[in-house]
């Protein structure tokens, strides 16, 4: 063969070739074309009208429900215990922001690779996110993308799977969606406590002043002494921060063979607390009132010599029976144990009549 027709037929190839790729491209939209494009297009305008999501899992079981009521967003497997705002705005705002990196593979058999298989499948491993009841605002999530810079999801209506930009993180789990912080309170704040436990024993402590300002355990038996200030002064810092690991309602009275602590604070507050275990489980109930506000604060504002008066008590005591009456709140064993302690858990042992102040016994008269 002559070198010109060789050439006709090598350029010829590439024409064909060229026209071929230019079909196929044709045939599928680009990745640029989607690059930086809103994964719900037109979202931000309606995110505030929103009021159902739910998180459902394999065999397309729900997992969680989170509704809009009046005054707050509330989780309805719990009750409809109020839910986390945070957790709930960050998800809406994650949803809002998310924008298409990269379009990936349209075919099923390759879907369960980033976890964006079919929801109803009991063997699927993503979860499945749905707002209002709507397939057009109803996401699968799947894996997160290596180096973790985005997520494969792919919308319930759409053919593909997607890599978003949006870290969505999801769990189908009802308690991590509650606002699970129970008490937050600084233990500088707390001047007196008093624990009752059900078979009567009573423990008193209050600040002694000072420079450290310490805690006094008032009524030890005589000739004891507490093992370490810790023992005693460590109540109060259990209050700083308390989160339910799970919730139930309240009902009825607890009998008097529960643990009861009340604390008083510097501003008049008192907060009462109600610990029980049942079944290996650790409960508690949370209430609160307060002295008239107007003479406790006037006082604690002279004591302190500050220009600021302090929360009014009456205010946070309303706070605290609108967020806590009529729930129990299960609590870690730690926790518990720390409020339930016993006075011979503060006590030194006793001296059993050796003076271990001399560190001998004296001679036997006559010796």
């Amino acid at each position: 063969m002559s070198k010109k027709p060789f050439l006709i037929f090598v350029l010829v190839a590439v024409v064909a070739a060229l026209a071929a790729w230019q079909f196929s491209e044709q045939q599928r939209p680009s990745d640029s074309a989607y690059a930086n494009e809103h994964l719900f297009p037109g979202l931000e305008a309606r995110i505030n009208n929103v009021e159902k999501i739910e998180i459902i899992g394999p065999g397309k079981k729900v997992l969680t429900t989170l509704v809009k009521m009046e005054d707050r967003w509330a989780v309805t497997d719990r009750f409809n215990f109020r839910a986390d705002w945070v957790s709930v705005r960050g998800l809406m705002e994650a949803l809002v922001e998310a924008k298409v990196v990269e379009h990936k593979t349209k075919k099923k058999d390759y879907f369960p690779r980033l976890g964006v298989e079919d929801i109803q499948s009991v063997d699927a491993t993503g979860l499945m996110i749905r707002l209002d009841d709507s397939d057009e605002l109803s996401l699968i999530l799947g894996k997160t993308a290596a180096g973790g810079v985005g997520y494969y999801v792919r919308p319930l209506l759409g053919e593909q799977a997607l890599l978003v930009n949006e870290f969505l993180e999801l769990s189908g789990d009802p308690m991590a969606w509650i606002d699970r912080e129970v008490l937050a309170l600084n233990a500088d704040r707390i001047q007196e406590m008093y624990v009752r436990h059900g078979d009567g024993e009573f423990i008193h402590a209050v600040r002694g002043g000072g420079e450290k300002n310490e805690f006094v355990l008032n009524n030890a038996p005589a000739g004891r002494e507490v093992s370490s200030p810790w023992t005693v002064n460590s109540y109060p810092s259990t209050l700083s921060s308390v989160m339910a690991e799970n919730i139930r309602p309240a009902e009825g009275d607890l009998d008097d063979s529960v643990t009861s602590l009340l604390f008083i604070t510097t501003n008049g507050l008192n907060l009462q607390l109600e610990i029980y275990s049942e079944e290996e489980k650790y409960w508690l109930r949370v209430s609160a009132n307060a002295e008239p506000s107007s003479a406790v604060a006037a006082a604690s504002l002279a004591a302190s010599g500050e220009e600021i008066a302090p929360v009014d008590p009456v205010v946070e005591a309303e706070d605290i029976n609108n967020r806590h009456l009529g729930w129990e709140f299960e609590i870690p064993e730690f926790k518990y144990n720390s409020w339930a302690k016993r006075m011979d858990d503060l006590l030194a042992p006793p001296n059993d009549g050796v003076d271990e102040s001399v560190g001998v016994m004296a001679p036997a008269e006559g010796s």
